[in-house]
């Protein structure tokens, strides 16, 4: 037991000494955990963890830092702590396939309110912005969303056909979440009410297909185009041939998912009822409501001179 006690006693304060060495020596010590303190906003032991060598940039399971894990929580000492020590503000990864934003210290804070962490990241050069400015749309923080439209180095930037294809996006995701709020203030601030994204879509469109009444409303007053066509297209060869592209309007997608009051503000805007989805056999929005049992539906769009 004597020689058990002393081999202990020399090997722990070795362990401890190695730590101390890693950081002294900026070999990265991964043994500490980070993220548990910088949840909990625990500055002192973010700082004790820091001075026996834990390595700041370090990922936990799901691939986020400490400076994710403290920015998600809005623990502003500790982001400025960790950024003091040399965090990383920009490392990011790619958490959907689905969506064209990634998670990042920035977005993590943005989606989570916190606007006074996205401002220091920011002053900190942080500038995976647009997808801090997606969440931020998203989940309706205006003041987060006019402080990346004012400060942000790329929200405007991203031109495509003159059109800024960001705002395209961010007009689109506040729309099928029904953050009216927030697409008033990207139209107040000059975006385009017939931003297009890469395949034509536009806020109109989203929100028809999501059943947003009060923003379609809102988009039609601003001049929106009622007849602006969205595409997709197939990657996938059959037979030889690449497939026509798949196209769709805010009046068919409003049939299709059977949002009356939609089709009627559509048509009264001047919707084209007999408008077709090139590529997918033609359809109309009578076909599709036809096809999705939406009888009501297709009674207006009958009226509305609609022809089988």
């Amino acid at each position: 037991m004597k020689n058990l006690s002393r081999i202990f006693s020399v090997i722990i304060p070795l362990f401890i000494f190695l730590g101390c060495a890693a950081g002294r020596t900026g070999v990265p010590a991964t043994g500490f955990n980070l993220n548990d303190p910088a949840t909990r906003g625990d500055v002192a032991e973010v700082k004790r963890l820091l001075a026996y060598g834990a390595y700041v940039n370090a990922k936990d399971g799901n691939g986020f830092t400490a400076l994710m894990t403290a920015s998600v929580n809005g623990h502003k000492e500790v982001v400025e702590l960790l950024l003091a020590k040399g965090a990383d503000v920009n490392y990011h990864f790619y958490s959907d396939p689905v969506k064209p934003y990634y998670t990042s210290a920035l977005s993590l804070a943005a989606e989570n309110g916190h606007r006074d962490v996205v401002e220091l990241l920011l002053a900190k050069g942080a500038n995976e912005d647009f997808s801090a400015m997606m969440v931020a749309c998203r989940n309706g923080h205006r003041d987060i969303v006019e402080l990346l439209r004012a400060k942000g180095p790329t929200v405007n930037t991203k031109v495509m056909n003159g059109t800024n294809v960001s705002m395209a996006y961010f007009l689109q995701e506040a729309s099928e979440r029904d953050q009216k709020d927030i697409v008033e203030l990207l139209l107040a601030t000059g975006a385009d009410v017939d931003a297009k994204d890469h395949f034509g879509g536009t806020a109109l469109i989203a929100a028809s297909s999501r059943g947003r009444k009060d923003i379609v409303e809102l988009l039609l007053a601003r001049g929106a185009d009622v007849n602006a066509k969205a595409c997709v297209t197939s990657s996938m060869v059959v037979n030889g041939v690449l497939p026509k592209p798949y196209c769709h309007t805010a009046l068919i997608l409003a049939a299709q998912y059977g949002h009356k009051e939609i089709v009627e503000l559509l048509i009264t805007a001047g919707a084209d009822v007999n408008a077709k989805t090139d590529g997918d056999g033609s359809r109309t929005a009578l076909r599709v409501a036809s096809q999705y049992g939406h009888k009501e539906i297709m009674d207006l769009l009958r009226r509305a001179g609609a022809k089988e």
